[in-house]
């Protein structure tokens, strides 16, 4: 019962906002998070999904940087 969070920065007050929000509903659903930084870093963002996809994680939520359909492309080929 635990959910990834991707995000691109914490120096974002948007994304603290964020980070709250899904912590809330998540804690209150009994489930748990893990939270990732990849510090506006698309091959760090990268790392960060093959690192979930070995872990126990059920489920990810992903705010990324990724903007070109060849960066979506990538990132949905990782998780599948």
């Amino acid at each position: 019962k635990t959910i990834a969070l991707l995000i691109p920065s914490l120096e974002q007050p948007a994304f603290n906002e964020i980070l709250k929000g899904v912590e809330r509903k998540l804690s209150d659903s009994g489930y748990c998070l893990a939270v990732f930084n990849s510090r506006e870093n698309l091959e760090k963002e990268m790392e960060i999904i093959d690192i979930i996809n070995y872990r126990a994680i059920d489920g990810i939520i992903i705010s990324g940087i990724f903007g070109t359909i060849s960066d979506k492309k990538i990132i949905y080929v990782s998780l599948n």
